[in-house]
């Protein structure tokens, strides 16, 4: 259990200040403070720095980890713009088996599919980045639409066939509503998780996934989750999301610890790396094979197991 007292023992160096990765370059005079996103609540402490220099805070009332001054709306559009190229997500290429193997495995397909199904279902993504889960949900029978900020990753998704829109709708009704990897991003998540509640259908699915807070618990300021992704602004565990779901109309049925990080790395430069006709020829069918072998033999993935990852899939009420 966390709790506010936590924040008495602070030490010189935070173990937080310890980065992977790159670090946002946010003007520090461009900052706006905000209340607790999960109650309002606007009696915080400091729980510790991040790399970065801004301060993760902890609610006192309901225990919600989040960065009480955050970048300004201003600074965190323009970092969006192109945000699926500064991950490295726009260069992802998969070869026919690979996708083969990604749309018939997905753990958030095999969710969706054991609680009400995917074929026929209208589907909303939130956050579709260049379309990789509305693959997955068209490939088993699904309706997918799409929003996205990234103008290129927008682009990049209606290339594959794919309807997706800059702003969440204001009108529409879908069976399922999900968003992955987008909560924590943001100023108000309550805000964006109204507008997917008003646009699913009474008994309807909300699937969602974020970084798992609820590991501070057992690691405190050496969670991965402070030095990392940077532009994160909320520490969900599942009792705060919980909370904030509930207080819109939304019910947690289910929901996974998984996974191991999965740090991008997008400083290697492999520009020097020049390989022969032969060589590509054959990396695509080793490739090829290994994709086909998934297939057929799905691997353990030991190194996957954790639980880095909340998932989690509610029903509106």
């Amino acid at each position: 259990m966390l709790t506010a007292s936590m924040t008495v023992q602070v030490p010189t160096l935070p173990p937080a200040r310890v980065h992977v990765g790159v670090v946002p370059k946010w003007d520090v005079n461009d900052l706006i403070s905000r209340n607790c996103p999960v109650c309002g609540a606007s009696e915080s402490e400091p729980f510790c720095e991040r790399p970065d220099s801004l301060t993760a805070d902890i609610c006192r009332a309901c225990e919600m980890m989040f960065v009480g001054k955050v970048p300004s709306n201003r600074q965190l559009t323009n970092h969006y713009q192109t945000y699926a190229s500064k991950k490295g997500y726009s260069r992802a290429r998969m070869s026919w088996f690979e996708r083969v193997a990604h749309c018939s495995q997905s753990l958030y397909a095999e969710a969706l599919q054991q609680t009400g199904g995917i074929f026929g279902r209208k589907v909303l993504d939130v956050g579709c980045s260049t379309g990789v889960f509305m693959e997955v949900i068209r490939f088993q029978g699904g309706l997918p639409e799409g929003v996205e900020i990234d103008a290129s990753a927008r682009e990049a998704a209606r290339k594959r066939g794919f309807s997706v829109m800059e702003e969440i709708p204001s009108t529409g009704q879908y069976d399922v509503t999900l968003a992955f990897q987008v909560l924590e991003h943001l100023h108000a998540p309550g805000d964006m998780l109204a507008a997917m509640a008003r646009l699913t259908k009474p008994g309807g699915r909300i699937l969602l996934a974020m970084p798992n807070a609820t590991e501070v618990s057992s690691l405190g300021r050496d969670w991965l989750g402070f030095r990392v992704d940077l532009e994160h602004l909320n520490y969900f565990t599942i009792a705060t999301v919980a909370e904030l779901l509930r207080r819109h109309g939304m019910l947690i049925e289910h929901f996974w610890e998984h996974r191991q990080p999965a740090i991008i790395r997008t400083d290697i430069d492999e520009s020097h790396v020049r390989l022969s006709l032969r060589q590509r020829v054959n990396m695509r069918i080793q490739r090829a094979g290994v994709a086909s072998f998934r297939i057929l033999f799905p691997p353990a993935e030991r190194f996957q197991e954790g639980s880095f990852v909340l998932s989690l899939l509610a029903r509106k009420a």
